[in-house]
């Protein structure tokens, strides 16, 4: 079964969210190191400024009070239903975590030249890269099927659950 993620030491008390996470990378689907969801029972602020080395971000806010999102040291409300999509090597952070606030996110590994995302081709990677490297609207609108489509990937990977048959090819379609 999938390890489950942890957050690093210096975000919060594991006391004040709750997390679910897995690295679809033991799955075969290597783009994918990371997709977590994230809930917090009490509000916490100011976490430091962080980059992601080669990887694209993409947050979606479920539910809960707006967030303050920080990039490169300005400041900016993202809300409820919104998603957010951070640049490789882009510093951001997530300054205010409200009460009650629960988040999903992956991270998408930028491919290498020639390196094609399983039931992808080459063009179509290349298209699927460029679109989330040079997205014109950075916060925009979520489609509420993406919470579906993160809680159908996490509950694939549950530790405690009986890995379904094609676990592997589910779990890629999913990512997809």
């Amino acid at each position: 079964m999938s390890a489950m993620l942890v957050l690093p030491k210096y975000v919060h008390s594991p006391n004040d969210y709750t997390l679910r996470g897995v690295n679809l990378v033991e799955h075969g689907f290597d783009f994918l190191p990371e997709v977590c969801q994230l809930s917090y029972r009490f509000m916490n602020d100011v976490n430091p400024e962080h980059v992601h080395r080669g990887r694209i971000e993409v947050i979606y806010l479920h539910s809960g009070h707006g967030m303050k999102l920080s990039v490169g040291g300005q400041l900016t409300s993202f809300n409820a239903g919104n998603c957010f999509i951070s640049r490789p090597d882009e510093p951001h952070t997530i300054s205010i975590y409200p009460k009650g606030s629960k988040f999903y996110w992956f991270q998408f590994r930028i491919p290498k030249a020639r390196e094609t995302v399983p039931g992808l081709t080459l063009a179509e990677t290349r298209q699927l890269t460029d679109a989330l490297m040079n997205a014109k609207a950075r916060i925009f609108a979520g489609s509420p099927s993406l919470r579906d489509t993160f809680e159908r990937i996490l509950a694939l990977t549950e530790p405690d659950a009986v890995p379904p048959p094609l676990i592997d090819v589910r779990l890629r379609t999913a990512a997809l």
